[in-house]
């Protein structure tokens, strides 16, 4: 069940971000192909932190070592 409300959680996340992002492109329609992939690009990793956080605290087992995201170089616990 807890993967199920993970899967749900992430999925919610993925449809606000690309309403923000599809928002940000109309906002800014000038922005050259590399901004749009770079804007796209945060957000993917902003997404794959956190479900990496997820699927570390759904471990259960002492196993929750903290991660560091080499992109932003922060710690993911």
């Amino acid at each position: 069940m807890a993967r199920d409300k993970a899967k749900a959680k992430f999925m919610r996340k993925v449809e606000e971000v690309f309403k923000e992002v599809w928002k940000w492109g109309e906002e800014h329609p000038e922005a050259s192909f590399d901004e749009i992939a770079g804007r796209l690009s945060e957000e993917r990793q902003a997404l794959m932190e956190e479900m990496l956080k997820e699927m570390l605290s759904q471990r259960g087992d002492g196993r929750n070592e903290e991660a560091e995201s080499p992109e932003r170089g922060k710690k993911t616990q």
